[in-house]
This record gives structure tokens, C-alpha cells and sequence, in this order.
């Protein structure tokens, strides 16, 4: 890997994939089928911002869509819902992968 080289995480990160703890909010409101529109009004936060949250974690999870979207989670038992334990999975993301979040 050339460039820079991996440093301390941020304590505002949290894994799995290196999520914050907004884009593990939006992402688990996504994946109970909340609108964009529904997640801003419960977050309290503007559509725009909720499309910056949703657009991190495509990024970060590598997806183009909300199915795929869908298939990782399961995957990965990013959600309560699809864990077997019930709780999040301690997944770290690549430190190689090419999504920088500021």
C-alpha cells in the first residue's frame, strides 16, 4: 500500500466496518425499512444529512444499493435482527479500502 499509513481510529468510530455511531443509526433504520424522509424526522436531522449518512455507508459496506445492502447485513450480522447473538458483530473494515470518512 503506498500513501499514508494507518493510524489510530478516531474514538467517535465504532466497528462493524468502522461505522459511526449516526451511520449505524441510519443504517439500522434503513434496514427496518424506514424512508430517508422518516429517518430524518426521527433523527431529527435534514434529508440531506441523512443522504450523507446513507451514502457513507454504501461506501463503506461496498454497495450500490439498498439490496445489497440488505444481503451484507445479513451476511455480517450488522443488525439485531439477522445476529443470531442478538448484538452487533465486531467487524473491522479493511484499513486498505478506499473510502476516507472526514
Amino acid at each position: 500500500m503506498r500513501g499514508r499509513q494507518p493510524g489510530p481510529q478516531p474514538s467517535t468510530r465504532e466497528a462493524p466496518f468502522q461505522l459511526t455511531k449516526m451511520e449505524r443509526q441510519v443504517l439500522e433504520m434503513m434496514l427496518l425499512g424506514k424512508t430517508r424522509t422518516e429517518i430524518a424526522a426521527e433523527l431529527f436531522i435534514s434529508i440531506r444529512t441523512v443522504n450523507f449518512h446513507v451514502s457513507n455507508v454504501y461506501c463503506k459496506l461496498d454497495v450500490h444499493n439498498q439490496m445489497q445492502l440488505v444481503i451484507v447485513a445479513m451476511n455480517h450480522d450488522l443488525h439485531p435482527l439477522f445476529s443470531t447473538a442478538g448484538e452487533w458483530q465486531q467487524m473491522e473494515r479493511p484499513r486498505d479500502a478506499p473510502c476516507d470518512a472526514a
